[in-house]
């Protein structure tokens, strides 16, 4: 028997920028670590949004960020980072928008919280390490230092107290459903 679990962050970040070498297209690491935060962390799926990349990008021998944005397929988990992005930002109408449009999607609202609470509860360590000053969050948390620079942003925007009391809001809602 052989257990073959899921590549972190930074292994499919490598892999991203390896693979775009095969359709002879280039990546910023930086841009790597931001499709990968996008995508679902599937290699299948991941090889296929980067076919679809590559042939966007057509004789660029570079892939951009706008390229990205304009035509990866975004996960649950990108949509929820972004949702808790636009709550950190006290940015209620972009918050709702995302809310609105993962509910058309036929995204189950418990999921979409527990997801919610998940994140949260990731500002919630990132905070209390900051906290205590702890080195190395990325490798700590097992995250791409890009993804975590982005973390530390939203965590900065909550108390500790905040926090928590969305966190015991979250698991309400989730025992409320």
């Amino acid at each position: 028997i052989i257990e073959c679990d899921r590549q972190d962050e930074s292994a499919l970040t490598k892999w991203v920028i390896n693979r775009l070498s095969r359709y002879r297209k280039q990546i910023d690491e930086k841009d790597a670590a931001y499709l990968v935060a996008l995508l679902e962390p599937d290699m299948t799926f991941m090889d296929l949004e980067l076919e679809k990349l590559a042939r966007y990008a057509g004789n660029s021998a570079h892939i951009t960020r706008n390229m990205i944005d304009t035509v990866a397929t975004r996960s649950m988990k990108s949509r929820i980072f972004d949702l808790t992005d636009a709550i950190s930002q006290r940015q209620t109408a972009q918050a709702l928008q995302i809310l609105n449009g993962l509910v058309e999607q036929k995204e189950p609202l418990p999921y979409i919280m527990a997801m919610v609470g998940r994140q949260m509860g990731l500002l919630l360590r990132v905070k209390k390490m900051e906290e205590k000053k702890l080195p190395d969050m990325a490798r700590v948390l097992g995250i791409n230092p890009y993804i975590a620079g982005k973390i530390r942003k939203q965590a900065a925007s909550f108390s500790i107290d905040q926090l928590k009391e969305t966190m015991r809001k979250c698991v309400q809602m989730d025992q409320a459903s």
